[in-house]
């Protein structure tokens, strides 16, 4: 299987989740030939008390994207808005 993120990347899962980092790719060790990627990756991701860390597949995660997230480019980039309520 061919790996479809690198460790930095922010994800989501595809059934909804919080964005995730991926921490780690969680290789597999065979005597025979190495490391290997497994199909997993080791994520974190926090919320204002704790940070969670869990291994998921990589067909369960898709890259996350302001777009899809439905989130407005200003939140990201800090423009202001055209028209100020005063």
């Amino acid at each position: 299987m061919e790996q479809k993120f690198k460790i930095g990347d922010v994800v989501v899962l595809k059934t909804g989740s919080p964005r995730i980092t991926i921490i780690n790719d969680k290789l597999g060790d065979d005597p025979e030939h190495g490391y290997f990627f497994d199909g997993t990756y080791r994520c974190a991701w926090f919320n204002e008390i704790n940070e969670y860390r869990e291994i998921f597949p990589q067909d369960a995660l898709k890259l996350f994207s302001k777009e899809s997230a439905g989130i407005p480019k200003s939140v990201f980039f800090g423009s202001i808005p055209s028209r100020v309520i005063r």
